[in-house]
Protein backbone atom coordinates (compact mmCIF):
# COMPACT_ATOMS: atom_id res chain seq x y z
CA UNK A 1 0.00 0.00 0.00
CA UNK A 2 1.36 3.45 -0.67
CA UNK A 3 2.20 6.25 2.24
CA UNK A 4 0.54 9.18 2.50
CA UNK A 5 1.87 11.50 -0.36
CA UNK A 6 2.69 8.34 -2.40
CA UNK A 7 1.64 7.17 -5.96
CA UNK A 8 0.99 3.04 -5.60
CA UNK A 9 4.03 2.99 -8.01
CA UNK A 10 6.31 4.59 -4.92
CA UNK A 11 6.76 7.68 -6.87
CA UNK A 12 6.79 10.82 -4.23
CA UNK A 13 4.76 13.34 -6.02
CA UNK A 14 1.96 15.50 -4.38
CA UNK A 15 -1.71 15.57 -5.54
CA UNK A 16 -1.96 18.98 -5.79
CA UNK A 17 -2.20 20.76 -9.10
CA UNK A 18 1.42 22.54 -8.94
CA UNK A 19 2.99 19.40 -7.70
CA UNK A 20 6.42 19.53 -9.10
CA UNK A 21 8.85 16.13 -9.25
CA UNK A 22 12.59 16.08 -9.81
CA UNK A 23 14.22 14.64 -12.90
CA UNK A 24 17.70 14.00 -13.47
CA UNK A 25 18.80 14.50 -17.54
CA UNK A 26 21.85 11.90 -17.32
CA UNK A 27 24.76 12.77 -20.25
CA UNK A 28 26.29 8.95 -21.40
CA UNK A 29 29.70 9.01 -23.00
CA UNK A 30 28.71 7.29 -25.75
CA UNK A 31 27.92 3.13 -26.65
CA UNK A 32 29.68 2.54 -23.23
CA UNK A 33 27.11 4.31 -21.58
CA UNK A 34 29.23 5.70 -18.62
CA UNK A 35 27.90 8.96 -16.72
CA UNK A 36 29.10 11.99 -17.44
CA UNK A 37 27.24 14.45 -16.31
CA UNK A 38 23.41 15.27 -16.04
CA UNK A 39 21.00 17.90 -15.76
CA UNK A 40 18.40 18.37 -13.27
CA UNK A 41 15.21 18.85 -14.62
CA UNK A 42 12.01 20.36 -12.55
CA UNK A 43 8.59 19.10 -13.97
CA UNK A 44 4.89 18.78 -13.40
CA UNK A 45 5.31 14.86 -15.37
CA UNK A 46 6.45 13.01 -17.19
CA UNK A 47 5.26 14.60 -20.34
CA UNK A 48 6.70 17.91 -19.79
CA UNK A 49 9.72 16.32 -18.28
CA UNK A 50 10.46 14.68 -21.80
CA UNK A 51 9.49 17.72 -23.85
CA UNK A 52 12.17 19.71 -21.76
CA UNK A 53 15.05 16.76 -22.05
CA UNK A 54 14.36 16.90 -25.89
CA UNK A 55 15.80 20.40 -25.75
CA UNK A 56 19.08 18.83 -24.76
CA UNK A 57 19.39 16.14 -27.64
CA UNK A 58 22.86 16.32 -29.14
CA UNK A 59 26.23 14.21 -30.38
CA UNK A 60 25.29 12.11 -27.26
CA UNK A 61 23.24 9.60 -25.73
CA UNK A 62 20.68 10.76 -22.55
CA UNK A 63 18.65 8.86 -20.41
CA UNK A 64 16.03 10.86 -18.68
CA UNK A 65 15.51 9.47 -14.71
CA UNK A 66 12.80 10.30 -11.91
CA UNK A 67 14.85 8.78 -8.49
CA UNK A 68 15.46 5.11 -9.77
CA UNK A 69 13.00 5.03 -12.29
CA UNK A 70 14.18 5.21 -15.83
CA UNK A 71 11.82 7.86 -18.02
CA UNK A 72 13.08 7.33 -21.47
CA UNK A 73 16.40 6.69 -23.22
CA UNK A 74 17.50 9.42 -26.44
CA UNK A 75 19.93 8.18 -28.68
CA UNK A 76 22.88 10.37 -29.66
CA UNK A 77 22.08 12.79 -32.84
CA UNK A 78 23.64 12.04 -36.27
CA UNK A 79 25.99 14.27 -36.86
CA UNK A 80 25.31 17.21 -39.30
CA UNK A 81 26.69 17.26 -43.07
Amino acid sequence: MAQVGQSESGDDRSSGANAVAYYRLYVLSGPEGRFVGFEEIEATDDVEAVRRAEAHLGPKPLELWCGERRVRTFPALPPES
